[in-house]
């Protein structure tokens, strides 16, 4: 996911190569399909919220593995 997600000053965003685990803690999924995290702002401080950002408009399962922006994972 690292590769398909990233820190928008503290909030998760949809990016190719986004590398989001650069700058964000306590990552997670939520109901299945939402990833969460506590991400640093532009001042260089962790947000005082956790982002959540809905996975499915831009991950699929292939065959059983996960793809995003042409990155696929390891099989699930």
């Amino acid at each position: 996911m690292n590769l398909c997600i990233g820190n928008n000053n503290g909030n998760l965003v949809a990016q190719n190569n986004g590398g989001f685990w650069a700058s964000c803690v306590h990552s997670y999924l939520t109901n299945g399909r939402n990833a969460a995290a506590t991400c640093k702002q532009t001042n260089g401080q962790y947000a005082n919220f956790v982002s959540s950002l809905d996975l499915n408009p831009f991950v699929e399962n292939q065959d059983g593995y996960m793809w995003c922006f042409g990155h696929r994972s390891a099989p699930a």
